[in-house]
């Protein structure tokens, strides 16, 4: 170590020399130092030493991170190119086959479930109501048969006839209820005024010659009259009565007396 020391000193002061020579000055005077021999030479600086410092032990070795990626997407499946919109001409339609037209069935009429204030009474279905009739058999008027109705049966009254079905059993039921015998039955029925006192005419038929009195009967259906009844005999005959022999009717002037009346009553 000391060598190199002097080494360096006697290179150093020869570099000097060289470049004092090169600008032009004189030399160095380098014999008297040279004579006067090196100095005691210093103690040599301990050279400074770079600690090093120990390794560290080395880690586990680091995992390069990676970047975690999803599951790829699959890619798109490419759109179809769009067909480029084109004017569908619909087929006419075939025509329609003919409708067959429809048939009305006539369904036969349910029984009505409505009563009659006993057995005695027959009941009628009319549609929209049920209607009972009875033969009363008690000597009667005209202008009293009303009466004699109310008596037999609180609201019933001298009835109408709706249909030609209603006369034929009423017809039945009256004869049987006067024992078999034949005879007449006042029912609910009046000369119209524009009638009254004239015989059959133009204005005046078998049809519209009289009215049903009670408020419930209606048309023309059970207008059965006997042969040339109603004939308005002696032009007063305002009533009419039923005829067991004759199977119809006929009109009278109520002043005569019959075997009675044929009263009838709403059904409940």
């Amino acid at each position: 170590m000391l060598k190199t020391i002097i080494f360096l000193i006697y290179f150093v002061r020869f570099c000097d020399f060289c470049i004092a020579t090169n600008s032009g000055g004189g030399l160095p005077v380098l014999d008297d130092e040279l004579e006067e021999g090196p100095g005691e030479p210093e103690e040599p600086s301990t050279p400074s030493t770079t600690t090093t410092e120990e390794p560290e032990e080395p880690g586990e070795p680091t995992t390069p991170s990676t970047t975690t990626t999803g599951e790829p997407e699959e890619p798109e499946e490419p759109e179809e190119p769009t067909t480029p919109s084109t004017t569908t001409t619909e087929e006419p339609e075939e025509p329609e086959e003919p409708t067959t037209p429809s048939t009305t069935t006539t369904e036969e009429p349910e029984e009505p479930t409505d009563s009659c204030p006993d057995a005695t009474w027959t009941l009628f279905d009319r549609g929209s109501y049920s209607w009972c009739m009875k033969a009363i058999v008690q000597s009667t008027q005209g202008p009293t048969a009303a009466q004699n109705c109310e008596n037999f049966y609180s609201g019933s009254k001298p009835s109408g006839f709706q249909t030609a079905t209603e006369v034929t059993t009423m017809i039945a039921q009256a004869k049987a209820a006067n024992n078999g015998v034949d005879g007449r039955f006042y029912i609910g029925a009046y000369r119209n005024a524009a009638c009254i006192g004239k015989m059959l005419t133009a204005s005046c038929t078998k049809l519209n010659s009289f009215y049903w009195t009670d408020g419930e009967t209606s048309g023309t259906a059970g207008w059965i009259w006997d042969g040339v009844q109603p004939n308005n005999w002696n032009s007063d005959q305002n009533y009419v009565y039923l005829d067991t022999s004759a199977n119809g009717m006929g009109d009278a002037n109520g002043a005569a007396t019959y075997a009675g009346v044929i009263c009838g009553i709403k059904a409940t």
